[in-house]
């Protein structure tokens, strides 16, 4: 018998624009809508921040999709 781990994902992306900002949103509630999303942006400083976490066998894959969209964005 054998036991999968169910892979955790856990990352801090900071968008440079806005508009990075918004579809990055858009596209992890349209193609992971069970990860957890938390947002926040200060228009004021131009500073984006999108906390995502995705458990189980998504994990791999939003990890997967983030490296493909957003390879160039900056991860805390």
């Amino acid at each position: 018998m054998t036991f999968q781990v169910p892979i955790m994902v856990s990352i801090t992306l900071h968008p440079s624009a806005r508009l990075d900002y918004e579809q990055l949103i858009d596209g992890l509630s349209h193609d992971f809508p069970s990860a957890r999303v938390e947002a926040s942006c200060c228009e004021t400083w131009q500073s984006y921040r999108v906390d995502v976490t995705c458990d189980g066998p998504r994990g791999d894959a939003l990890d997967a999709w983030l490296k493909a969209k957003y390879g160039d964005c900056r991860r805390t």
